[in-house]
């Protein structure tokens, strides 16, 4: 049994060695052969980083690197540097825009045309335009026809097939296509000006000799409901049709929604009788085209 004057002895040389432990350095590693030679050898050195830490700067001694980098000028206060940074261009001086001249006549069953001449590119643009679009359309009858009507022009006519015309003006790497909106209802015809004569001939058959095909009907219409179908299927339209709807109210056109209801009772009787009204009225159309000549 340990006596009470031998654990006090005990003690104290404990704290003693651990006391020792804190403050001595770390005993130097074995050094090592290096790689490749027999005779040279590496040296590792360890520093008592606490000892050092403690150890006040001497008067005179250089600061540390960071002292002395944080005291140095920077270098985007040279003025040299910062007169050579990309400086931002002077806006540029107002000049009139130069627009190209604009002729305006009237032919004699009354079509308005606007003609526009530029020289920069060989290319001939035809449209025509007629007032007749979705505000003319009835709620319960005929809501959908206008735009039915302007998918349907380009599906035959009295001596052109739906391929026929497709082919024609795909053969000259020209478009031909047509649309409708609320005010009025367009068609349009672009290619070379080489073969204006043939896109001319195209516009003028389309919208004068339309056959409105029954054959074609079932195309168009699966075209037309399903893009109502998108409409339904995105929020952002959805909630846009809705807002129409109770801006606008059940009696103005702005207000109406199309369903598949609507466009299931498009016939072809309606889109005839849409496509005479729209050929009778007065004045008929508006014409422009744009050429390099």
């Amino acid at each position: 049994m340990i006596s009470r004057g031998a654990k006090l002895v005990l003690a104290a040389a404990g704290a003693a060695a651990l006391a020792a432990c804190q403050t001595a350095a770390p005993a130097k590693p074995p050094a090592t052969a290096s790689s490749g030679s027999g005779s040279g050898s590496i040296e590792v050195q360890y520093e008592n980083n606490s000892t050092a830490a403690a150890k006040p700067a001497a008067a005179g001694q250089a600061k540390p690197a960071t002292a002395a980098a944080a005291s140095q000028p920077s270098y985007w206060d040279d003025p040299k540097v910062r007169a050579a940074l990309v400086q931002a261009p002077p806006p540029p001086q107002p000049a009139e825009l130069a627009l190209p001249k604009i002729e305006r006549f009237k032919l004699k069953n009354g079509l308005d045309v606007i003609a526009v001449a530029r020289k920069d590119l060989p290319v001939v643009s035809f449209s025509v335009a007629v007032k007749a679009g979705g505000y003319d359309e009835d709620k319960a009858r005929t809501l959908g026809v206008a735009d039915f009507t302007a998918a349907m022009l380009r599906r035959g006519t009295q001596k052109r097939s739906a391929d026929a015309i497709s082919q024609a003006i795909d053969f000259v790497g020209g478009s031909l296509d047509a649309q409708a909106g609320n005010e009025s209802s367009t068609a349009g015809c672009s290619a070379l000006a080489k073969d204006a004569k043939l896109c001319l001939d195209l516009l003028s058959d389309i919208l004068l000799h339309p056959t409105f095909p029954e054959k074609e009907m079932p195309e168009v219409r699966d075209q037309l409901l399903a893009a109502v179908t998108g409409v339904y299927d995105n929020p952002q339209e959805l909630a846009s049709e809705h807002f129409d709807n109770m801006l606008f109210g059940e009696k103005h056109p702005d207000g109406w929604v199309l369903t598949p209801e609507d466009v299931q009772k498009i016939t072809r009787t309606s889109r005839r009788a849409r496509s005479s009204r729209s050929r009778s009225s007065s004045p008929p159309a508006s014409c422009w085209w744009i050429a390099p000549t």
